[in-house]
């Protein structure tokens, strides 16, 4: 009774998370502006991992890869667009943060299910996890750089020291 009452929640569930998934998707389709796509490239990010997580908890290694790779290449779209966006991310980090703050999530999150899988299955969230902290720290390195530029206002490097 148990069982059956776990696999109905489970059926019950999971339209939800398609229903979100697809609204998600979506909206990114619509968003030009970069700090909008990271933004909601975190909420289709969270909604990937439930999917990515369900899929290889249901054996389903293939589907698993599949939205592992939907996730990834959502992920550095978002950050490389606003990384190249020329946004000053010390003076207004509004997507750089929402969209570090993911990865970081993100990363644990992987690595959780990596411990709980065959270790043939483990490459591909490996490699996840390793290119999206690349881009997590370029996006750091964007949040915390101090002004080259003289010209600016504010501290320069050598004013720090």
């Amino acid at each position: 009774a148990l069982a059956a009452l776990l696999l109905a929640a489970l059926v019950l569930a999971a339209p939800g998370l398609s229903d979100e998934l697809d609204k998600q998707r979506q909206r990114l389709a619509r968003t030009t502006d970069p700090v909008d796509r990271a933004k909601i490239t975190a909420k289709l990010g969270d909604a990937l991992l439930d999917h990515i997580t369900r899929a290889f908890h249901d054996s389903n290694a293939a589907e698993g890869e599949k939205l592992l790779a939907e996730y990834r290449q959502a992920v550095e779209d978002a950050g490389r667009r606003l990384l190249a966006s020329g946004r000053d991310a010390r003076r207004s980090p509004g997507g750089f943060k929402h969209l570090e703050i993911h990865i970081r999530k993100g990363e644990r999150r992987l690595e959780d299910l990596s411990h709980a899988l065959p270790f043939d299955q483990v490459a591909a969230i490996d490699e996840t996890r390793e290119e999206l902290e690349s881009l997590r720290q370029d996006l750091l390195a964007a949040l915390m750089r101090v002004n080259s530029d003289p010209a600016r206002k504010g501290p320069t490097k050598e004013q720090h020291q």
